[in-house]
């Protein structure tokens, strides 16, 4: 019922500020129902899908909602089964958007990502001027996103809090997030994990 009701409800309200629909075992057809009525609704500021079983197929509709829509101000598609098509999608997007604030994408599937998705969506961070909170915990990403990551957020003038824990990070790319925190103007929250980059350098 969520891939008929709730889309409906979204192309006809016009009151709505935020729609939490968490923890519902939404599938992808409904997601992608959903994210599809959201490019229409210009009320939702804040969109949460988080643990549902949202997986890859979605990023057939991820672009279209983050490049059309400039409502939406936070997304949060946590825990869910979103790979390394999603994670491109998403790269190719944000570059574009202009209203996202917050975008939260931790404990999903991202570490299969080659490197094509990773320069692409570090070269998004930099171009972005509006996000501010970006969460990506737990996605197993490996250290060369770290350490490219570093080198996006140096460059970017809007982030203020990151989090990155639990992601097969090393001390060498911890190394390069503290060196991007301490010459970010605007970031003043980088959450790492420690036993990832070592206690030394946490």
């Amino acid at each position: 019922t969520h891939g008929i009701s709730v889309p409906r409800m979204l192309q006809a309200n016009s009151v709505l500020r935020v729609l939490d629909l968490s923890f519902n075992a939404l599938c992808t057809e409904a997601g992608i129902n959903i994210l599809d009525a959201m490019i229409d609704n210009h009320t939702i500021k804040k969109l949460s899908l988080r643990g549902n079983l949202l997986d890859d197929n979605i990023a057939l509709m991820l672009p279209d909602l983050l490049r059309c829509n400039n409502v939406l101000e936070e997304l949060d598609m946590g825990h869910n089964r979103m790979g390394f098509s999603c994670a491109y999608a998403i790269s190719e997007s944000i570059q574009v958007n202009r209203s996202l604030r917050t975008l939260i994408l931790d404990y999903n599937r991202f570490g299969g990502a080659g490197s094509a998705t990773l320069d692409t969506f570090c070269r998004s961070i930099m171009m972005n001027y509006t996000l501010q909170v970006f969460v990506f915990d737990g996605n197993k990403l490996g250290p060369d996103w770290g350490f490219k990551l570093a080198e996006a957020f140096g460059r970017n003038s809007t982030l203020t809090q990151v989090s990155l824990r639990d992601n097969r990070l090393d001390s060498r790319s911890g190394a390069a997030l503290l060196s991007s925190y301490r010459n970010a103007p605007y970031l003043f929250e980088l959450a790492l994990s420690a036993d990832e980059v070592g206690e030394e350098l946490w």
